[in-house]
């Protein structure tokens, strides 16, 4: 009679064939989510606190990433395995071999998070004309990406001004580095683009609004998105699957009005409370840029992303935008989301 196999050449044969997670699943211990963010959300917080990843078997360990290149390394490397970043970025590493990296990546945008959450050029207190603006610093994350283009088309359409002609474009950082940075009054941080209530703080301690990304910028815009590589999502199509399972139950609870105060007060991260309603407002009521409440994605917000990007030279190649929205473009792919909230956004497509 043969011997039955011990668990733990089970176990050693999972790790060789490197599904460590799957094993670690099947004996009842949760799978880790590594998570990388530019600013810290909400929703992941809401999540974390109530116990909304624990329920689906992950523990979340996050990061905050100090920019685009450094996050979209990672994630190729293994480091990390799931970003939230504006869609931009998605779309600039996985189609333009000239981004940071010299190489594209298979990354893929799963679900939409929000469509700008009040994105704004925000500038020094002195500065309040198109005439002040001149020959400044415009502080970005990445020159060639992301909100960079936002920030150069307010001035554009503002102004009239291009970059590295009547402003200069330097490189700092990710959100929250431009936000101190700005509020420190550093040499190179005149104008920045932040978001995600990152502006109304700035605004709070005296700072200009000078642009809004809607609609001094554009009509429409995929924001803040959920990005993985391709190969970590053909390993781990279930993690990603409860992953955005308890990202919903943490949206639905930053939005459910009973949770108000709550939301509010995790806002309020220097005591502001009346800057935390405006950013909550933003969030919850904004019914463009706000959060989007399927976790979907904006086709028409990424079709405006793509052509932005077109109108400052942006690509390699030019894709066709009505194939780039497509889930056969391989950009994005919603079949996780499906799964994760059957029965309550089958199209899983904001817009659609």
């Amino acid at each position: 009679m043969a011997t039955p196999k011990a668990p733990v050449k089970v176990l050693a044969v999972a790790m060789t064939i490197g599904f460590v997670a799957d094993a670690l699943a099947q004996t009842g211990g949760p799978d880790t989510v590594k998570l990388a963010y530019f600013t810290k959300q909400p929703v992941i917080e809401m999540a974390q606190k109530h116990g909304f990843f624990s329920a689906e078997k992950l523990s979340v360990i996050e990061a905050q990433t100090a920019g685009s290149t450094l996050l979209f390394k990672n994630l190729r490397d293994g480091v990390w395995d799931i970003g939230l970043n504006v869609a931009d970025n998605s779309l600039h590493f996985r189609l333009n071999r000239s981004n940071p990296l010299g190489v594209t990546l298979p990354a893929v945008i799963i679900a939409g998070l929000d469509n700008g959450a009040g994105a704004s050029l925000m500038a020094r207190p002195e500065i309040k004309t198109c005439a002040d603006a001149r020959g400044k610093a415009f502080a970005v994350d990445a020159p060639g990406s992301g909100y960079a283009y936002v920030g150069y088309q307010i001035l554009r359409n503002k102004c009239g001004f291009e970059p590295n002609v009547d402003y200069r474009v330097v490189t700092t950082g990710g959100t929250d580095r431009r936000y101190n940075d700005l509020l420190a009054n550093k040499p190179d941080s005149h104008l920045v683009l932040i978001h995600t209530g990152w502006a109304e703080r700035a605004e709070a301690r005296g700072m200009t609004r000078f642009g809004t990304m809607l609609p001094d910028a554009v009509s429409a815009y995929a924001g803040v998105v959920v990005t993985a590589s391709r190969t970590w999502l053909d390993a781990h199509g279930d993690v990603a699957v409860r992953f955005l399972r308890a990202v919903k139950r943490g949206l639905d609870y930053v939005v459910d009005p009973a949770n108000k105060k709550e939301v509010v007060a995790l806002l309020a991260t220097d005591g502001d409370v009346d800057t935390a309603e405006r950013i909550y407002e933003i969030m919850v009521k904004q019914t463009k840029g706000g959060l989007i409440r399927d976790l979907g994605l904006d086709r028409a917000g990424l079709a405006a992303t793509a052509q932005l990007r077109d109108t400052w030279h942006g690509w390699d190649m030019k894709p066709d935008v009505t194939w780039l929205t497509s889930e056969k473009s391989g950009v994005y792919d919603l079949s996780y989301l499906r799964r994760a909230v059957l029965g309550q956004s089958e199209g899983a497509e904001s817009g659609k």
